[in-house]
């Protein structure tokens, strides 16, 4: 049963939708303020451009709390109208949802990357979407293939593991580092 929740978050479509949310957020400034052409008037405020930074950054990591709080509902309803016997406990459940939200904040990370080197939003969200696909490929292709084997570290699926948290309730503090 640990494994098909664990199936379950790491489903593509689970996981496009969380890089899609996060993509989206993150490449909102600078990028889609010079896109809209609206970063002369943004930058005019008396604002410095760490407290924008910082207003995107919080804006983005609350976003990625209620995405994973809606999952989080999902679980208790899901657990509490269906009779799922050995259904993991709410305390793994969350160690993996936290596993599952710096992976959120990885790939935030990296959409802000994307969208400070860019003048143009349209690339930098390719940009990140195309790591965020690229990543999974290589998690499953490396599975197969011994030279992505080798470099299967730079890939972002090779610290979310939420079967072995479900499984072993231990969470990876080194992956997540």
């Amino acid at each position: 049963v640990s494994m098909l929740f664990g199936i379950v978050l790491t489903h593509p479509v689970v996981l496009g939708l969380v890089c899609a949310i996060d993509i989206a957020l993150a490449t909102r400034y600078p990028a889609g303020e010079i896109d809209r052409g609206t970063i002369d008037f943004l930058l005019g405020w008396p604002v410095s451009r760490r407290a924008v930074y910082g207003a995107e950054t919080v804006t983005l990591l609350g976003a990625g709390l209620a995405v994973l709080g809606a999952a989080t509902l999902g679980f208790l309803a899901g657990t509490w109208l269906t009779t799922i016997p050995k259904a993991p406990s709410l305390g793994r459940f969350l160690m993996a949802e936290a596993n599952l939200y710096s992976a959120f904040a990885a790939v935030g990370g990296l959409a802000m990357l994307c969208s400070s080197v860019s003048n143009r939003r349209g690339r930098a969200v390719v940009a990140a979407f195309t790591f965020a696909v690229g990543s999974y490929l290589l998690a499953f292709v490396a599975q197969y293939w011994a030279p992505a084997h080798a470099v299967r570290y730079l890939g972002l699926l090779e610290y979310y593991r939420p079967a072995l948290i479900l499984r072993d309730g231990v969470f990876p503090w080194g992956d997540v580092t």
